[in-house]
Parts: C-alpha cells; structure tokens; sequence
C-alpha cells in the first residue's frame, strides 16, 4: 500500500522519505535559512492507524499543520510547532483527525 505523505510548502526544504514498514513512514525535513510549513495529509478512514514519524533536520522552525480546509486537528489543536533541530514527532492517524504519540 502506498500512503500519501505531509505537503512540505517552500521548494527550499529538503525532504527524505523512507517507508520502512507500512503503515510507519519516516520523513527527515529541515532548511537552515528558512521556515518549513507542512501540511499532513487529508484522512480517510483507510488511513487509521498510519503513523508519520517526522524528524526536525534545519535549523529553521518546522511548523505541522492538518489538511487546509479541513476540520481536522493535531491533538486538538491548529498547528504543532518543531523548533529544534534533531528532535522528532510521531503523528497517528485514528481515521477523524491526527495524534501526537
């Protein structure tokens, strides 16, 4: 099965994929100048139990956002915010909205 990823906005960030045991996908994103913003995907009830291991690489702020659009939420709330580099969030899918683990 293929699981659709988080939106990096900006072409200056890097991104790494690396789908090591579905449904457990691991993304290493970061820019050292300028701020990321990611968008996690839209859910669907398919999607629960997906988790997005998401790992701060840059020196920048990373900001993780649900789908725009969307009522969905992280833990309840409109935005997770990842401000040190080499610190690393799991997101979890229950199929209506998105949970840090």
């Amino acid at each position: 099965n293929t699981y659709p990823g988080p939106v990096v906005v900006g072409k200056q960030a890097t991104l790494s994929r690396y789908e090591l045991v579905t449904p457990k996908v691991y993304y290493f994103i970061g820019h050292d100048v300028l701020p990321v913003s990611i968008e996690l995907p839209s859910i669907c009830p398919a999607m629960a139990g997906i988790e997005l291991n998401i790992k701060q690489t840059g020196l920048m702020d990373m900001t993780i956002v649900p789908p725009m659009g969307a009522e969905e939420t992280i833990d309840g709330e409109s935005s997770f915010i990842m401000s040190e580099k080499g610190s690393m969030a799991t997101f979890i899918c229950d199929g209506s909205n998105w949970f840090l683990a």
